[in-house]
């Protein structure tokens, strides 16, 4: 019933049949219970009650093993200002790269992490990321340089006939990170 609401659009009657679901399930080991309970968590950051889905987190434990509860759980911890756990999960979701949804394990992944790094304070992790995370990591480049929370950077590009490769380089001319895309 809670998966019909929801897929109804009637998010509050989800909520409803998805507590007293949870409330109910003595199974907890079965891979249908990471399935609704996924969902349930999904649904909870929709309705914006962050706090509640990450104390399921907390109750319940990791989700199994795979990119799309990885990046749901680096989401949750995200909102609730917990980074540290929040990067292991962004980390462990683009470790994975089994995600159903390919950005989750691709610039997405990489841009959310990034962002966890630096609010955790680690600026200069952050940088390997953001260029990972390619157009969409520029801007949060220029703004962690512009901020003076990270040194100068420099990109070096090499235009090939089918490849565009791209290196990131500190002062010294290490190399910091690397990508290559096709043209």
């Amino acid at each position: 019933m809670a998966q019909t609401y929801r897929q109804t659009g009637r998010k509050r009657m989800a909520l409803v049949y998805f507590r007293w679901w949870l409330l109910a399930e003595t199974n907890v080991g079965q891979s249908y219970f990471q399935a609704g309970l996924t969902a349930y968590l999904e649904l909870l950051l929709e309705c914006e009650q962050v706090e509640f889905a990450s104390q399921l987190l907390t109750a319940f434990g990791d989700l199994q093993l795979d990119a799309d509860n990885s990046y749901l759980a680096g989401v949750i911890y995200s909102q609730v200002h917990d980074f540290d756990k929040a990067v292991a999960h962004y980390r462990q979701a683009l470790a994975l790269g089994n995600a159903k949804q390919a950005d989750r394990f691709g610039q997405l992944g990489q841009l959310m992490l990034a962002n966890a790094l630096e609010l955790s304070g680690k600026p200069n992790e952050a940088v390997v990321h953001y260029f990972a995370a390619g157009l969409n990591g520029l801007s949060d480049l220029k703004r962690l340089r512009d901020r003076q929370l990270v040194a100068d950077y420099y990109l070096a590009l090499d235009l090939g006939q089918s490849h565009l490769k791209l290196g990131l380089f500190d002062e010294e001319g290490n190399l910091v990170a690397s990508r290559i895309e096709a043209v």
